[in-house]
């Protein structure tokens, strides 16, 4: 029942965070769920899986990129149209800011299913990591106490969100190739890295908001 839980926290924390979004950052957003991904799957041993999921993104960046230029010759579509040149260019550009919008409503749809997907793994993968307490060092023990409050509550079947959910990401982020405890310096490096990206930025802001 708590995994289930924390996937409805997960799905709200997605949908909140794409509300959130300028369609700007949307590029940006993925770029950091799919360097994410490919580190849980270092770390769950499924460096191919990682790869393709690398190439697989490459597509959809194009495709962000494309709908964004697109978007720019809208503009200037429509600007030429207020000055009187060629009515049916009006047509035209109705349908390129549609085809634009429609790709970046499927972009977003797909943001948000990689959002819930790494969000459990990387939960999972956080307790993986923070079993290894007994062989960490000094600096990654400083990690671990920042941390353990998280711990406690994931292995008390509590659900984990907003702010937390970024710090777990992060630890994801900065853990060592074989997911060895992160030194504290490498762990706030990645926060931040988090914390400035788009999407995960608007989350934030929206976050202190309430």
């Amino acid at each position: 029942m708590s995994n289930f839980r924390q996937f409805c926290v997960d799905n709200v924390e997605a949908k909140y965070i794409l509300e959130n979004v300028e369609a700007d950052e949307l590029l940006e957003l993925n770029e950091a769920l799919d360097e994410i991904q490919v580190k849980l799957d270092e770390l769950f041993g499924l460096d191919k899986l990682g790869k393709k999921i690398s190439d697989l993104s490459k597509k959809g960046d194009e495709k962000v990129s494309k709908a964004k230029e697109s978007a720019k010759e809208t503009i200037e579509t429509g600007k030429k149209v207020v000055k009187g040149i060629a009515k049916d260019t009006v047509g035209k550009a109705w349908d390129d800011a549609k085809e634009v919008a429609k790709s970046h409503k499927e972009i977003a749809q797909a943001t948000g299913e990689k959002l819930v997907k790494i969000s459990g793994e990387a939960k999972a993968a956080f307790q993986k990591i923070y079993s290894k307490i007994k062989d960490a060092s000094e600096e990654q023990k400083k990690t671990l106490a920042e941390l353990e409050p998280l711990f406690l509550k994931l292995q008390d079947g509590k659900t984990v969100n907003g702010a937390d959910s970024l710090k777990i990401l992060a630890s994801i982020l900065s853990a060592g190739p074989s997911g060895e405890i992160p030194t504290y310096k490498s762990y706030v490096k990645a926060l931040e890295k988090i914390r400035t990206t788009g999407g995960f930025s608007s989350y934030k802001v929206s976050i202190k908001k309430i």
